[in-house]
């Protein structure tokens, strides 16, 4: 199980963190059912605004290391950090960026996935269905906004139509 708390935030909302109020009362019902091994992971910013929440966060990690002097029993053998081992390098594989050093931002572009479906309007990928893109594209890649005029080209300057 997994308990990751947020931190108390800067608005001093008491609902921003589970800390003060529940953190501890949570962490001894987890800790007291033996099937649950239990994750924690507070932010890092806890107890840096709410003087509390960094003694409840303290408090807890004490009631985590008790648990652990008093849960004995076998430790993997060390076939299973081997086993460990192989399927994190496999993850880091399967998850690495892929990009050569020498990337450009079309190869880049190229490796992303498609945006998800209902992506937020600020989404960086290809517009989603049913909008298009408000600027008109320059010679030399740039993106003008259709509000602003375009530039005549001159002999004197330096190739953009733009």
């Amino acid at each position: 199980m997994l308990y990751a708390p947020t931190w108390e935030g800067w608005d001093g909302n008491p609902g921003n963190t589970s800390l003060i109020a529940a953190g501890e009362n949570i962490v001894r019902a987890l800790l007291a059912d033996p099937g649950v091994r239990l994750l924690y992971k507070p932010h890092p910013l806890t107890g840096s605004v709410d003087p509390r929440a960094g003694a409840a966060d303290l408090r807890i990690r004490e009631l985590i290391r008790a648990a652990n002097r008093e849960r004995g029993g076998p430790r993997p053998d060390p076939s299973a950090a081997a086993e460990r081992d192989r399927r994190a390098a496999e993850l880091d594989r399967l998850t690495a960026a892929g990009f050569r050093a020498a990337a450009d931002q079309v190869e880049r572009m190229l490796r992303q996935p498609a945006p998800p479906r209902g992506a937020p309007s600020g989404w960086r990928g290809r517009p989603l269905p049913g909008r298009r893109r408000t600027g008109r594209r320059c010679r030399r890649g740039s993106t003008r906004s259709s509000r602003t005029p375009a530039r005549r080209s001159t002999p004197a300057s330096t190739g953009r139509t733009c």
